[in-house]
């Protein structure tokens, strides 16, 4: 059965959402329009385990009220957190802990805070 745990967060400042939303959607090969980019409030880690694919890390670009607006999928969650350090300038990660079942639309923030 696969299982995914919201394991980190982070708050993020509006001038540190814009770089990382800018790098992360040109790393993706997509055309940036910066009139059209909703910036993230805050970003997730979470840690998906599937016992046919093993673990990977999704990186969740989310809005005040905890809807998704963007995901990165990485490796690790070392890379993930260091990614965004290196463009946010900031490494403020908090741990938590958070289920999230197959049929989640948002994460709420009071949920991880």
């Amino acid at each position: 059965m696969t299982t995914e745990h919201v394991v980190r967060y982070i708050d993020l400042e509006p001038p540190q959402a814009e770089r990382l939303q800018i790098a992360v959607t040109v790393e993706d090969g997509r055309a940036v329009d910066p009139h059209r980019i909703e910036l993230p409030a805050w970003l997730a880690i979470s840690c998906v385990r599937d016992p046919a694919l093993g673990e990977r890390h999704i990186l969740y670009f989310l809005s005040d009220d905890g809807r998704p607006i963007d995901f990165a999928q990485r490796p690790s969650l070392d890379e993930a957190m260091a990614e965004v350090g290196a463009v946010i300038g900031s490494s403020s990660w908090r741990t938590c802990s958070l289920e999230l079942d197959d049929n989640w639309e948002q994460i709420p923030r009071q949920a991880v805070a």
